[in-house]
């Protein structure tokens, strides 16, 4: 069943674990293409609704912890995606099935693509390379390591159970 997790398919979120038959609040590393979309943060093949209908999708509050995933979903010392609210959040499973979550966005190229990044540490801080300029990044800070005024945003991040919960 967690195999299905990373192919096509419509999930939900249900009490937290997701489930087939409904739409995802989840995108995973790999990049979905659909002829019509737009954008990577739109729901892949589901239709946009009205421009005045109101949004009954389930999405934590800031407050709130929100399940994104099963912890075997990601692979040690990788990263995916999770489409929290309307942010993409870049989450984090070290070797010891430790969870970070940090904000998804490269402020160098403005691309989401830091979950495709590679862990590992620098002078002893654990960080996370951007795919397309390389800069590094505190999975505990946010920090950037080439740039002192540049960090992104991080998350509190657990586990709980096989589940992986962030709060965003």
């Amino acid at each position: 069943m967690k195999d299905d997790l990373r192919g096509a398919g419509d999930w939900s979120l249900d009490g937290g674990l997701l489930h087939p038959g409904h739409k995802a609040e989840i995108v995973m590393s790999a990049t979905r293409k659909s002829p019509g979309v737009a954008s990577p943060t739109q729901d892949v093949g589901v239709p946009a609704p009205p421009l005045n209908a109101p949004d009954h999708r389930s999405r934590p509050s800031s407050s709130e912890w929100g399940a994104v995933c099963h912890l075997d979903d990601i692979v040690p010392n990788t990263g995916v995606c999770a489409l929290v609210g309307d942010r993409q959040i870049a989450v984090f499973r070290l070797d010891d099935d430790t969870v970070y979550a940090i904000d998804n966005l490269d402020p160098f190229s403005r691309a989401n693509v830091l979950s495709r990044g590679i862990v590992g540490d620098l002078k002893g801080e654990l960080v996370v390379a951007s795919p397309v300029y390389k800069q590094h990044f505190s999975l505990v800070s946010g920090q950037c390591q080439e740039d002192p005024d540049v960090r992104v945003a991080v998350f509190p991040a657990r586990t709980e159970g096989d589940t992986v919960l962030v709060q965003a």
